[in-house]
């Protein structure tokens, strides 16, 4: 499931690892920029690093993820920035009520549109991601409204 943020910014994504994945562990050890360089500008040891710089970096998509230390549900987040400058939040879940999982990420990114997918990378903007949600079929979420 992933859904448009509001904005893209170091405060609006730990608001949302914070809600829905608090006991988390990064996926990566370190994170090279630009994301899959052969010979990248930096290399930053820990995520929040990465989101501040990818603030100012607008123009640089990338995918981060975590995982839940612990069992519980959702059981990985992640944020893919977009290279136009956007913000997609995600929670891979088992979640029996994909809607209300939905709505309850859309509140905390104020997000606009969103989807419910099986592990599917969100795409490089959020026009092509917008584009997408409007044109799928099942549960997602259109202008603010959930859809089925």
């Amino acid at each position: 499931m992933g859904l448009t943020c509001s904005e893209r910014n170091e405060e609006l994504a730990a608001r949302f690892l914070d809600r829905f994945l608090p006991d988390r562990e990064d996926v990566a050890d370190e994170y090279p920029f630009p994301e899959l360089s052969d010979s990248p500008e930096r290399t930053f040891s820990d995520a929040a690093s990465l989101i501040r710089h990818l603030e100012s970096k607008r123009d640089h998509g990338y995918a981060l993820y975590w995982d839940r230390k612990n069992s519980g549900d959702p059981q990985q987040a992640m944020l893919v920035f977009t290279e136009d400058g956007g913000m997609i939040a995600g929670v891979a879940s088992t979640n029996p009520e994909p809607q209300r999982l939905l709505r309850d990420v859309a509140d905390v990114v104020d997000g606009k549109f969103g989807l419910v997918v099986l592990e599917e990378r969100p795409p490089d903007t959020l026009e092509e991601f917008v584009a997408m949600c409007k044109g799928a079929e099942g549960i997602r979420l259109v202008d603010g409204q959930i859809c089925s």
